[in-house]
C-alpha cells in the first residue's frame, strides 16, 4: 500500500474515533468503511461510489474529500480530483499530505509547475520532514535547470532518509546535468542498491556511463533496464546508440 493510501486510511479511522459515528446510520458507516477497504486494495473504481456517498452524508469531513480526490486522481479524472482536494483543504488547511497530493495532480496532469511548487512549499511549511515533497521539488528544479537548488532538495531528502532511492536517483540526474558523470554513476549505484527493479535508475546509469565512454558497462545497464521494460522506446534507442559505439 502506498504512503498516501495509508494516510487516508488513518484519517478515515480518526474520523470514526472523534465521535462522528453519531452522524451516520449503521449503513452509512458500513459504506464508508467499505470504500476505505477498496482503497487499501487499490481498487479505485469500486471505492469511488462509496466516497461520493460519504461526502454527501458528511460534506464537512476532510478525510472523505481526500479519499474521493485520491480515487478520482487514480481513475484519471484530475480536474475532479483537484476540486475534491480543494474541498478537503478548505476544511483542513493543516494537512501536509493534502497539499502534497494537490501538488502531484497539478504537476502531472496540468503541468502547472508554479502551482505544484506552491503546494509543495505549503506541505513543507507544515512538515519540513516530508521527504516526498523535497524530492518532488528537486525534480521540478532540475527540469527548470536550477541544478544547485535541485541538489539541495535531494540532499535534504537524503539527510532525512539515506535510504530514499528516489532522492539518490534524482541526485544522479542532477549530476549528469552538471556533467559530473562519475558522481552520477555513484548515485545511480546507491539508488539501485535500494531499488534494483527501477528501470529509470538503470537507464540513468547507462547514460552516465555512455558519457564516460564506458560503452560496454553502459550496454549491460541498458539490458537490465530492458528486462524491466522491454518495449520502452527510449531504452531501445539508447541500446542502439551503444551498439553503434561498439561497432555492432
Amino acid at each position: 500500500m502506498s504512503r498516501s493510501l495509508k494516510i487516508i486510511c488513518i484519517l478515515l479511522g480518526l474520523s470514526f474515533g472523534l465521535g462522528l459515528v453519531g452522524y451516520f446510520t449503521a449503513r452509512d458507516i458500513w459504506e464508508v468503511k467499505r470504500g476505505s477497504e477498496f482503497l487499501k486494495r487499490e481498487n479505485y473504481s469500486q471505492a469511488l461510489p462509496y466516497f461520493e456517498r460519504a461526502v454527501q452524508i458528511k460534506p464537512k469531513n476532510a478525510a472523505y474529500w481526500f479519499g474521493l480526490g485520491f480515487a478520482l486522481y487514480k481513475l484519471n479524472r484530475p480536474e475532479e480530483a483537484l476540486q475534491a482536494y480543494d474541498r478537503a483543504l478548505a476544511l483542513n488547511y493543516q494537512s501536509d499530505r493534502l497539499w502534497f497530493n494537490k501538488g502531484v495532480v497539478l504537476a502531472r496532469c496540468r503541468h502547472d509547475v508554479k502551482g505544484a511548487m506552491e503546494c509543495y512549499d505549503h506541505a513543507l511549511k507544515l512538515n519540513p520532514q516530508m521527504i516526498q515533497a523535497w524530492n518532488s521539488k528537486g525534480f521540478i528544479l532540475e527540469i527548470q535547470g536550477q541544478y544547485p537548488q535541485a541538489l539541495e532538495c535531494f540532499d535534504h531528502a537524503l539527510q532525512l532518509d539515506p535510504q530514499s532511492a528516489l532522492a539518490w536517483g534524482g541526485k544522479s540526474v542532477v549530476m549528469s546535468s552538471l556533467k559530473k558523470f562519475k558522481e552520477a554513476v555513484e548515485c545511480s549505484d546507491r539508488a539501485l542498491k535500494i531499488e534494483p527493479g527501477n528501470s529509470l535508475f538503470w537507464q540513468g546509469k547507462a547514460r552516465a556511463l555512455k558519457n564516460l565512454e564506458e560503452y560496454r558497462p553502459a550496454l549491460d545497464c541498458c539490458r537490465q533496464a530492458l528486462k524491466l521494460k522491454p518495449n520502452d522506446p527510449k531504452i531501445l534507442q539508447l541500446k542502439n546508440e551503444l551498439l553503434n559505439k561498439l561497432g555492432k
